[in-house]
């Protein structure tokens, strides 16, 4: 089961992430992980299906693969940092009003 995003121990995780960099998070765990992933599947599939390849098209895939990867990573990186701020301005002000 996955850990909600909003939780105490997910925006204490996201904050060690992001002190990382934005670069780090999205060449690394994106672009290299699922990116890469995805470039294995699509070449698996072609030798699965019995469509040759060419190093023009293998290419191809790779640059779409990146880009994928890099777009999927960016989004992910706003979206996660949106989330850490909306939670941490609402603790601040939790802690402002309470103490």
């Amino acid at each position: 089961m996955m850990e909600s995003p909003n939780t105490p121990h997910a925006i204490k995780r996201w904050s060690i992430t992001r002190q990382k960099g934005m670069m780090r998070f999205i060449l690394l765990k994106y672009t290299l992980s699922r990116g890469g992933l995805f470039f294995l599947f699509v070449l698996l599939a072609h030798r699965w299906e019995g469509i040759p390849l060419s190093l023009h098209v293998v290419l191809i895939y790779a640059l779409l693969c990146g880009i994928f990867g890099i777009a999927v990573g960016t989004a992910e990186w706003i979206t996660s940092e949106r989330r850490y701020k909306k939670f941490t301005t609402n603790e601040s002000k939790a802690c402002l009003t309470n103490g």
